[in-house]
């Protein structure tokens, strides 16, 4: 199924898919879109300057979000697994929750059938 199917298949809010659909497709106002568009000079990350503000770097691999992400282990892939722009990123995450709701759903049959 392709990406922008899964995205809108969804069953999140509007505004989330909205916003999954602009982030895949390079359409945020990320300082590196902003200075294609010539509206600044600088790409680098204003909050880290390692790294140029991509729509990955602004929602995923910001040293900063490692608290926010590393809080809950279902996400505990992240520093493992590098990405090269957000709908891989996005790719991977929907597919850890296909298999996850799989394995929820074939404990709550066991659990049911005792």
């Amino acid at each position: 199924k392709p990406l922008w199917k899964r995205i809108w298949s969804l069953s999140v809010p509007c505004k989330i898919r909205n916003f999954l659909w602009k982030a895949c497709n390079d359409a945020i106002p990320t300082l590196k879109n902003l200075k294609r568009h010539c509206v600044v000079e600088d790409s680098s990350c204003s909050l880290c300057a390692q790294h140029d503000e991509d729509t990955l770097h602004a929602l995923w691999s910001y040293p900063t979000f490692a608290q926010v992400w590393n809080e809950d282990p279902q996400w505990n892939f992240r520093d493992r697994k590098a990405f090269q722009d957000f709908p891989y990123l996005l790719i991977h995450v929907l597919i850890r929750v296909v298999v996850l709701n799989v394995r929820n759903a074939d404990l709550d049959d066991l659990v049911s059938k005792k």
